[in-house]
């Protein structure tokens, strides 16, 4: 769908103001720049079939994290000083870890 398209098919878009960009202050001086957000694929183990997805969702990767390393993990975000945390990907209870859940890909140690 082109851009003009759907501007007709919503028409909020076009009373909306026009946009004044966006402005960056600089970090005072001495301070440490710390991310404020993390976004972590948590797994891509999915047992749904969501358009949205497409065909890359489904199956974990091999290599996903194990629990001890999702939890180092966490603790080095925490370190960081990092302030969120989302999580995307596919569904985090299919992970052995997770809940209690018995589906998983993820190994226990």
């Amino acid at each position: 769908m082109k851009l003009r398209e759907a501007r007709r098919r919503l028409p909020v878009v076009e009373s909306l103001p026009p946009g004044r960009g966006r402005r960056v202050l600089p970090p005072p001086r001495g301070a440490v720049q710390r991310p404020a957000l993390a976004v972590w694929e948590f797994t891509r183990a999915c047992d749904q079939r969501c358009k949205a997805c497409g065909p890359r969702a489904g199956v974990a990767r091999p290599d996903e994290l194990t629990t001890d390393e999702a939890l180092r993990l966490v603790d080095e975000l925490a370190e960081l000083g990092v302030g969120e945390v989302a999580l995307i990907g596919g569904e985090a209870y299919l992970r052995a870890d997770v809940l209690g859940s018995s589906g998983g890909s993820a190994s226990a140690g």
